[in-house]
């Protein structure tokens, strides 16, 4: 993981995060594009997983 950029490092972290199984995530910096994207992506995965 040393030659990943700083980015990179913060998406790989929150796949980690994501393959685990957690009760809470908790992301800062809601205004970085990325995490917007995420979110979107988290709440798309909530209600697809709900109607199971």
């Amino acid at each position: 993981m040393e030659t990943l950029s700083y980015c990179e490092k913060k998406r790989v972290q929150i796949a980690i995060a994501l393959y685990q199984e957690i009760d809470v995530l908790l992301l800062d910096e809601p205004t970085n594009i990325w995490i917007l994207i995420l979110l979107k992506l988290l709440k798309k995965l909530y209600w697809f997983m709900i109607r199971l």
